[in-house]
């Protein structure tokens, strides 16, 4: 956030100008030149990893002992 930002510069000593154009170099050694794209990808991949866990939640209750599969 911004505040943080800024709490980054006054620790260090620099400018918000300077924490900026650090984070915006970071994002771009990372390739993540736009965080919101990033940010969708990162959701989508969250949704995909939790249908995969409901999936081996329900394969897991399905063949548990005890379970009537008639």
């Amino acid at each position: 956030t911004e505040a943080e930002k800024d709490r980054i510069a006054m620790e260090c000593d620099i400018t918000l100008a300077q924490v900026n154009t650090w984070f915006n170099n970071a994002r771009s050694r990372r390739g993540d030149t736009n965080p919101k794209l990033a940010q969708k990808l990162l959701k989508q991949q969250i949704a995909s990893l939790n249908n995969q866990v409901a999936l081996l939640q329900q394969h897991h209750q399905e063949s548990s002992p005890g379970h009537d599969s008639f």
